[in-house]
């Protein structure tokens, strides 16, 4: 999800981006008390501002910098720290990322810094400390990015099973979730299950919505189920032809693993953020 399965997300963890909402610099909460408006609040709102749209405009090591500023001005500003969280995982600085969203946990027991924190920890590969942190959350507030990535956790650690019904779960709540729908199929895909994760794809890849990166996780699905014409007129229509030959003899290496969380750690690796850019394409949300 940015990375193992999500995985890229990241592996993955779509595994996907940056902290939701907009920045409240003025107000902000620190065990519970609400803190006054101080000197620093509009210096610290008008860092993020130019962060955003920094990192918005996909200039990540710009933004980071600027988050780091905001972050020194006022270090237990939960927003920034979450904000700075997300853009290291899109970066692939794991565990700075992780540190990040750590230190907003201790600050206050915000549903966003608690999920940045798991997602962290998957793209650390620690799914079961990612666990741990999900099932805090699931008692505060209940959303689908939080399925989705429980479902990211289980499959790291062979549980498709309890992966799927993750996903399942999520998608009852927010049917249209692109992202759980794309991660179901890929479950379903490692778990051998090709038909279902097939028909999964095939529908998640014709939304209108879609993107390169769902049609080629169907490419993906035809190519672990042996469907080799099927998988590389499926990657054609987003890559060069040397490209989809690459990824032709990726999936015939992924078929030959035999082993389900073997091959999700491939999956991961394929999608590392110092891969090449034939490799980032096929991941999770």
């Amino acid at each position: 999800m940015n990375r193992v399965l999500a995985l890229a997300t990241v592996i993955a963890l779509g595994v996907s981006g940056c902290a939701n909402g907009p920045f409240d610099g003025i107000a902000r909460e620190r065990d519970g008390d609400r803190i006054e408006d101080r000197p620093e609040a509009a210096k610290v709102a008008a860092l993020m501002r130019v962060a955003d749209a920094t990192a918005a405009a996909g200039d990540y090591g710009s933004a980071i910098s600027m988050y780091r500023r905001a972050h020194d001005a006022d270090p237990l500003n939960i927003a920034v720290l979450n904000r700075l969280g997300a853009t290291l995982l899109q970066v692939g600085a794991n565990s700075e990322a992780a540190s990040a969203f750590r230190a907003a946990t201790r600050a206050g027991r915000h549903p966003e810094s608690i999920e940045g924190f798991a997602r962290a920890l998957i793209a650390l590969d620690q799914p079961r400390s990612a666990i741990s942190q999900l099932e805090v959350l699931l008692v505060i507030e209940e959303r689908p990015s939080t399925y989705n990535a429980f479902g990211v956790a289980y499959d790291m650690l062979g549980d498709h099973g309890a992966a799927q019904a993750y996903y399942r779960t999520g998608l009852d709540i927010a049917p249209a979730h692109l992202g759980l729908a794309n991660n179901l199929g890929l479950s379903l895909a490692v778990s051998g299950r090709h038909a279902e994760a097939i028909d999964v794809l095939r529908r998640t890849a014709a939304d209108p919505r879609a993107t390169a990166r769902n049609r080629l996780n169907l490419a993906l699905a035809y190519g672990l189920a042996g469907e080799t014409e099927a998988a590389a007129e499926t990657a054609r229509i987003d890559l060069d032809e040397g490209s989809v030959q690459r990824n032709l003899a990726f999936y015939a290496t992924l078929r030959a693993l035999g082993d389900s969380r073997q091959t999700i750690r491939a999956i991961g690796s394929h999608n590392a953020p110092s891969g090449s850019s034939v490799a980032k394409q096929t991941s999770r949300h």
